[in-house]
C-alpha cells in the first residue's frame, strides 16, 4: 500500500493572529499560547461521527473531514471551531494519518474543563454536529529522514497520550507497510531542540522522501526497530485507549504503565491478567530515572541507535524527564532527539 502524506504549512505571524483574534474574544487562550506555532491555511468543515467515554473526564470524538485537501502529520493538533462560538479550542489528534487517507476520519481526545470548547464537546456535542478544524503544531513524526533509522521512546502523562498515540500508530503503519512514502517536514524551525519560541518566519516546506532512500535493501523501515510507550496516570480508571494500546503491542512495540495513586492491588492484578501484560510493564510509581535507564539500555542491548524521545505531559513533568534523558543518552544529536511542546 502506498501512503503519500503531502502538506504545506504557513507560519502564522504573531501580530496578525493576536490583532485579529483580540477583536473577536480576549479569552482565546489557545490561540494566544500557540501564536508562534505553524498552522495550515486550510480550515475544513467536519462532522462528529461518534463519541466515546474513555474515562470519567475524557471523551474521544471521531470526525469526518469534509475537505479532501485536509492533511496532518502525526503529533499535531487542531484549532477547533464551533458554530456561534467565538472561542476556539485546541485538541490533539490521536489517530494516524493513514486513517485520514483511507477513511477521511480523524480522532480527538478531549478532557472536560470549564473552557467553552471542551465543555461544549462534553455537554452539547452529538453525533451529526457540525464543526470546523485547522491543523497546527511543529512537533511531529518523522521530522527528518534519519528518524526512520532510530527507535522510539514515547512518554505520556494523562491526556498527553493523544498525540503520542497518533505517532505510535503512524510508526506502526510505516513498519508494517510494504511500500511507504513519507512527506517529511524539512523546515529549519526544529533544528535546535524544540525552538518553541522561534521567530523564524520561513514557511514549512514539504518534500517527498521514500523509505528506500533510508534503507536501500528494503521498501520499508527496518523491521528490527523498537518502540516503547510509557503511560503515566493516577489510577487504572484514568487510562484512555486501553484496547488500542493492547492491540498495538507486538515484537516491535511495548507499552508500560505507571500508576501514581493506585491503591487497590487486586484491581491492579486483574488489570495485568486480563490485558496479558507482563508484571514489569506495570509500576505503581512516578516515572523515575532508573526506569528510563532501563529503556535506554534495552535499545542498546538490541544494538539500536539512541531513541527519538517524545514527551507530552504537564510542564514540570516534561522538564524533569528531559533532564533525566539528557543525563542518560550519550549522543551528539541529543538536542534533536528530545521533542515536546510546552505552550499550555
Amino acid at each position: 500500500m502506498n501512503f503519500m502524506f503531502q502538506k504545506s504549512f504557513t507560519k502564522v505571524q504573531n501580530f496578525n493572529i493576536i490583532q485579529k483574534m483580540s477583536r473577536i474574544n480576549l479569552k482565546n487562550l489557545h490561540l494566544k499560547r500557540t501564536q508562534n506555532e505553524p498552522r495550515a491555511e486550510l480550515i475544513s468543515p467536519a462532522t462528529i461521527l461518534s463519541i466515546k467515554e474513555e474515562t470519567l473526564k475524557i471523551k474521544s470524538f471521531n470526525l469526518k473531514i469534509e475537505d479532501p485537501e485536509f492533511n496532518f502529520f502525526s503529533g499535531q493538533w487542531v484549532d477547533f471551531f464551533i458554530p456561534n462560538l467565538s472561542i476556539i479550542g485546541g485538541f490533539s489528534i490521536c489517530s494516524s494519518p493513514k486513517k485520514l487517507h483511507t477513511e477521511q476520519i480523524i480522532q480527538l481526545a478531549v478532557k472536560y474543563s470549564s473552557h467553552t470548547p471542551a465543555a461544549w464537546l462534553h455537554e452539547q456535542a452529538k453525533i451529526g454536529s457540525q464543526v470546523s478544524v485547522r491543523v497546527g503544531g511543529r512537533v511531529t513524526y518523522p521530522l527528518y529522514e534519519e528518524d526512520l533509522e532510530r527507535p522510539l521512546l514515547l512518554i505520556a502523562g494523562g491526556v498527553g497520550i493523544s498525540p503520542l498515540l497518533s505517532i505510535l500508530k503512524h510508526w506502526n503503519d510505516i513498519i508494517n507497510s510494504e511500500d511507504v512514502k513519507i512527506d517529511l517536514n524539512n523546515n529549519n524551525n526544529n533544528n535546535n531542540n524544540n525552538n518553541n519560541n522561534s521567530n523564524d518566519d520561513n514557511e514549512f516546506v514539504s518534500t517527498i522522501k521514500t523509505i528506500s532512500t533510508v534503507n536501500p535493501n528494503s521498501n520499508k523501515i527496518n523491521s528490527n526497530l523498537k518502540a516503547i510507550i510509557i503511560y503515566s496516570v493516577q489510577t487504572i480508571d484514568d487510562i484512555c485507549f486501553l484496547e488500542e494500546l493492547r492491540n498495538l503491542q507486538s515484537e516491535n512495540i511495548k507499552c508500560f504503565f505507571n500508576f501514581t495513586k493506585q491503591q487497590n492491588i487486586d484491581q491492579l492484578n486483574k488489570f495485568q491478567i486480563e490485558n496479558l501484560f507482563e508484571s514489569n510493564q506495570i509500576l505503581v510509581s512516578h516515572i523515575e530515572k532508573l526506569q528510563l535507564k532501563s529503556m535506554i539500555d534495552y535499545f542498546k542491548n538490541e544494538q539500536l541507535k539512541s531513541p527519538i524521545c517524545y514527551i507530552c505531559a504537564p510542564p514540570k513533568m516534561i522538564e524533569q524527564i528531559e533532564q533525566q534523558l539528557k543525563e542518560l543518552i550519550e549522543d551528539v544529536e541529543i538536542n534533536n532527539l528530545i521533542r515536546y511542546e510546552k505552550w499550555w
